[in-house]
This record gives C-alpha cells, structure tokens and sequence, in this order.
C-alpha cells in the first residue's frame, strides 16, 4: 500500500543484499514484474547505488507485465470522482472512504516519468480485452484497468520490444502461457532482445 517510491527505494536497498547471499554466483539478473511492479522495478533501477553496483551491472532484461507506465485511467476517474462527491456535504463522508485508498494506488493515475534504463532490454507485454488492438473493447478499456498505450514500453529503439496478447485481461497475465513462452526466450538469449517465431519455445506450465 505505500508509494511506489517507497515502494523503489524498498527494493534498490535490498538488492544488494540478495546479490551478495545468493547461493550461487549470480551472472545476470531479470526482473518479471506485473502492473505496479513494473513501475517499481524500473524507478528502483534509476536510483543510484550507494556502494554495491554489482547487482545493477547484472541486470540485462525487465519484462513487464500489463505495467501502466503512461498511467491508468481508472484511477484518474476514480480521484476526480471522489472530488467531486467531496463538494456535497451528503455524499461527502463516502468520499472521504474513497480516499483512504492506498497511496501505491493513487500513484497509478499519472504513471512514472522513467523509462527502463538505457542498456537494459525492456519487453513489454500488452493484453487486450479485443481481439485486436484496434478492436473496440481493447481501444476503450485496453486490458480492463491498464490501456494498450501505457502498457507498451515507450523507448523506441532496436533495444524495446512489444508483445500483445488478445482477448487477454490484466489478471489473465499472471498464468498466461504467453507470458511462459515470451520469459523462456529472453532467458535463451544475451544476445537479442527478441526471438523469431520458429525460435520460440514451446509453452511450459511451470
């Protein structure tokens, strides 16, 4: 429930820890995060390590799961809402529940400012309620919370990569094979951020 700044600088301060008591030696790291997670991975890799650099300098791919890096909307309506409700004394108490929400929530509406750090492979994977992006339902409610624009990554460069899953919901991510067969690539490769269609493994329940 706290802030995803909190929430970031949680994380940086523990990572150097986990680097260090791994049990073997640890050659590179990726971070699989669904919804705010994404958010959290990618503003705790801007901060900046204090001595141990070890663990950011093992970090080559994030992949990110329905991850509301331009925002998500609800959120946005839900704040002003609630505003709004604020000005009548009658619906105002009922209001004020509203905003006992938690921050790590709020946080959503706008989003974060960062993009995954240059040099790190980012791959975003985008689910659609349509059977398109350009279908209706995926144009008006994206994955059910988080639209298509703000899941995608926003740097454009050969280093990003985009997969879209149909008639797939925000919650669907977290055991989508998909998800199995996009992880499963990016653990095959150092060398590319993305596999071609017939390199792609065979889905896996596990």
């Amino acid at each position: 429930g706290q802030s995803i700044a909190e929430s970031a600088a949680e994380l940086a301060a523990t990572m150097p820890d986990v680097y260090r008591t791994w049990p073997t030696t640890i050659d590179r790291m990726v971070f699989v995060a669904h919804s705010m997670g994404g958010l959290v991975v990618t503003r705790a890799l801007h901060i900046p390590a204090s001595t141990d650099t070890a663990w950011h300098t093992s970090v080559t791919d994030v992949l990110t799961l329905g991850s509301p890096f331009e925002g998500a909307p609800l959120e946005r309506v839900s704040d002003r809402a609630l505003r709004a409700m604020a000005t009548s004394p009658t619906v105002a108490p009922i209001a004020e529940l509203g905003h006992l929400r938690s921050q790590g929530i709020k946080d959503l509406g706008p989003g974060i400012a960062h993009d995954v750090p240059a040099g790190i492979r980012h791959h975003a994977i985008v689910a659609m309620l349509g059977d398109s992006h350009e279908a209706l339902p995926s144009v008006a409610l994206g994955d059910g919370i988080v639209p298509v624009s703000s899941a995608r990554h926003r740097r454009v460069d050969s280093a990003a990569d985009s997969q879209h899953l149909p008639t797939t919901s925000h919650l669907d991510l977290l055991d989508d094979a998909e998800v199995t067969v996009a992880l499963s690539g990016i653990l095959r490769t150092n060398e590319s951020s993305t596999l071609m269609p017939d390199e792609r493994p065979a889905s896996q329940s596990h």
